[in-house]
């Protein structure tokens, strides 16, 4: 997790695995109730490519490590 917006609902996550900066939306966090991540925080995600807010990647699954 590089960076988290609690007020936009959205974020930034980095891997060496992912081929750039990766898009996510607290919609894609698995779990219920009120989702958000912190930065720094570690976690799992799975990615397509897409276009949001200038970005080329987009999660759509995110888990805690």
């Amino acid at each position: 997790m590089k960076d988290w917006s609690p007020e936009e609902g959205w974020g930034v996550l980095v891997s060496p695995d992912a081929p750039g900066e990766v898009w996510a939306h607290f919609s894609a966090i698995e779990g219920s109730g009120f989702k958000e991540l912190l930065p720094r925080e570690s976690v799992e995600f799975r990615y397509r490519r897409g276009h949001q807010d200038g970005y080329s990647y987009v999660a759509v699954s995110v888990r805690r490590s």
